[in-house]
């Protein structure tokens, strides 16, 4: 097993901390870089910083996703991936409603997407209880 801390305190501190303004510089140096190339080639800065957002809220998953995938733990990509979706959408549901109140669809809209989510929720749900897709591998 591989530790990234020390028992020492007065040593753990001083790495996160310079983790840490690495870190946040190195972001910012990044979002610099990106909206010089955005105005450089006369690109939205609004469409740059969505881009960055979602490289960036995708990254830790990706990061964990290969960990396992290389321990072989395919159970916690997929739950990772579920987790990290569910989360998603709860939270930007749920911050809509909370600050902009009601939220109105049109209702064949509404009929194709819950019917879509509910698929893929069977789905994970044979994932699950079956370990594989059924007629696939061993």
């Amino acid at each position: 097993m591989i530790r990234f801390a020390t028992t020492l305190f007065w040593i753990d501190l001083p790495i996160f901390l310079i983790g840490t303004w690495i870190l946040i510089k190195g972001s910012d140096m990044f979002v610099d870089a990106a909206s010089s190339i955005a105005r450089r080639w006369h690109v939205s800065e609004l469409a740059i910083g969505l881009t960055l957002v979602s490289i960036g809220t995708s990254l830790p998953e990706l990061a964990t996703s290969l960990y396992a995938a290389f321990h072989r733990e395919s159970d916690f990509i997929i739950g990772n991936i579920a987790g990290s979706n569910v989360a998603n959408i709860s939270l930007i549901l749920g911050l809509t409603l909370l600050f902009g109140g009601a939220m109105s669809f049109p209702r064949k809209l509404l009929k194709r997407d819950v019917l879509f989510m509910d698929i893929v929720f069977v789905v994970c749900v044979l994932f699950f209880l079956f370990g594989r897709v059924p007629g696939y591998g061993p």
